[in-house]
């Protein structure tokens, strides 16, 4: 039996995508062939990147021998390199088998044989490929024996470097930030890049992925993606505590809290009414700003004078007289909340102090109230120098600040004149 197989040497590993892509003018997509021959033809594409020819036939017309022919279209001007192998069975008898490649060209055309009846030739091979022109590869099967059998395979790998570019990838700040980020690819070999306008770098406004699209001068096809994540432009978030905002007499204190990053102060006691700002600030340099004002305070208390409307009374058989009474007040802060009688006194006890001495000397005199009518007895001890009355009001203001004021009503010892 005449069977006879070479096998090439094997290249660099390439990712399939490069022949899909054309990285050489030679196509190594099945899609880019052309075959003819009698019989079964078939064009594949091989696991390690390579190409594969294959012819099956059955016929008496191998006696007179036949021509297998695949064939494809240049799409650039170069030198094409590739190692090759071949396999094949032409039957028994006088069998013959021939391997060429040739390169249509604008001078003509390039014809290398590569397998010659057990003879084998360069390997690798070249042929130099004009874009836009023929190429391929033929086969040549003759045999005269009964079985009529012709079947061979060719391989065609190309020659170069089939390795993948890589990159990798630094920034232009790692920490948390709220500017912009620039990534920067750092290329393994010489490559260019085919997307971002060519660029290397690419700046990021805002957090996520972008990929470099690179290849090298063989066609090689690479990528790598850049990822940020430290972009933060979103400012701190302030929660200020309840406070009293009510009128008061006491100091306020204010509290407060952020989402993120640091406060300038967590709390601030007014003493005063005023205004005091909280600021927070994140590790991205992100700032906010919350002011409190606070008037709500008033620590002064009201103005307070009492008038009689008597305020020197005759003795006179004892006798209750009516005494009306106003005030006048102000507060220049949270306003008056209250006017009050505090109290009604008397310099001398209620009896007991000389002949016709009377109880009950105060009467109608509502405590705690706004009472602004009493009635008070015109007499007074014999024994003494005469009788004070004090009738005292309070004032209160809305803040609990307090004043008190007084107006004296007298009873002489002597009404004489």
């Amino acid at each position: 039996m005449r069977n006879k197989f070479l096998q090439a040497g094997v290249g660099m590993l390439l990712v399939m995508v490069m022949f899909a892509t054309t990285a050489t003018a030679a196509s190594f997509a099945t899609s880019d062939w052309t075959k003819s021959g009698l019989g079964t033809t078939e064009v594949l594409e091989t696991d390690d990147d390579g190409i594969q020819f294959k012819y099956d036939l059955v016929s008496t017309s191998i006696y007179s021998g036949q021509w297998w022919n695949f064939e494809s279209t240049a799409t650039s001007t170069e030198t094409f390199e590739f190692t090759w192998s071949y396999n094949w069975f032409h039957s028994w008898y006088q069998a013959q088998a021939k391997v060429y490649a040739y390169a249509e060209g604008p001078n003509g055309t390039q014809e290398i044989t590569l397998y010659d009846n057990w003879a084998s030739f360069d390997n690798p091979a070249k042929l130099e490929l004009t874009a836009g022109y023929k190429y391929g590869f033929k086969v040549f099967g003759k045999n005269y024996d009964g079985t009529k059998t012709a079947r061979g395979d060719l391989k065609i790998n190309i020659v170069g470097d089939k390795t993948v570019p890589t990159a990798t990838v630094s920034y232009s700040n790692e920490n948390p930030t709220n500017q912009e980020v620039i990534a920067t690819i750092t290329p393994s070999e010489s490559v260019t890049v085919t997307n971002n306008g060519g660029s290397v770098s690419h700046t990021f406004t805002a957090n996520g992925d972008f990929t470099f699209e690179f290849v090298d001068a063989a066609g090689n096809i690479g990528s790598t993606t850049a990822t940020v994540s430290n972009i933060d432009k979103a400012a701190p978030i302030i929660t200020v505590g309840s406070y009293a905002t009510d009128p008061t007499n006491q100091d306020v204190v204010v509290t407060a809290s952020t989402n993120e990053g640091t406060l300038n102060a967590a709390s601030h006691t007014f003493t005063e009414n005023g205004e005091f700002t909280f600021t927070a600030v994140d590790a991205a340099g992100n700032e906010t700003s919350e002011t409190i004002t606070v008037s709500n305070i008033d620590k002064i208390a009201p103005t307070l004078t009492v008038e009689a409307d008597k305020t020197s009374l005759k003795a006179n058989g004892h006798k209750l007289v009516d005494i009306g009474l106003s005030w006048n007040v102000e507060d220049k802060d949270s306003g008056i909340a209250s006017v009050t009688l505090l109290s009604v006194t008397s310099n001398e006890p209620d009896n007991g102090l000389g002949d016709g001495d009377t109880s009950n000397d105060i009467q109608g005199a509502d405590i705690g109230t706004a009472d602004q009518s009493i009635q008070l007895r015109a007499e007074r001890s014999g024994k003494g120098t005469g009788r004070l009355y004090t009738i005292t009001y309070e004032a209160v203001d809305f803040a609990g600040n307090k004043a008190t004021a007084s107006v004296e009503v007298t009873v002489p010892h002597s009404s004489k004149k």
